[in-house]
């Protein structure tokens, strides 16, 4: 049997992030072959960028090396190179938004991030 590792769930550390980035958010034009939330885009940060403030809040690391966050890394809607222009079920994440949000990141932790 596989050991269980505790799990930490911190509401407070994603409610500020996620309400820094819904007031962020300004109307933009979807991407064709996304699933549309709004006018504004997914209400919340991805997975992938609540795993970063994650790490940050509780590892607090010097640095961050990112693999496979390359919609956050160039702020716009890569994910066709993969899994093809017919992809349909993708959610609206805003990746211009997470890229932005990266250096708030960078200065509210003192954490360096970077991207393979």
């Amino acid at each position: 049997m596989q050991e269980r590792l505790p799990c930490k769930i911190d509401a407070d550390l994603c409610d500020f992030w996620n309400r820094l980035y819904r007031v962020k958010r300004t109307p933009y034009e979807r991407p064709a072959g996304t699933r549309e939330f709004d006018a504004l885009g997914h209400p919340h940060l991805s997975a992938g960028f609540h795993t970063i403030l994650y790490a940050c809040q509780f590892l607090k690391p010097e640095t961050i090396t990112l693999a496979g966050f390359d919609n956050v890394e160039s702020g716009g809607f890569t994910w066709s190179i993969t899994r093809g222009p017919k992809w349909d079920k993708y959610p609206d994440h805003r990746w211009d938004m997470e890229h932005d949000l990266i250096g708030d990141v960078e200065r509210e932790f003192g954490v360096e991030v970077k991207f393979l």
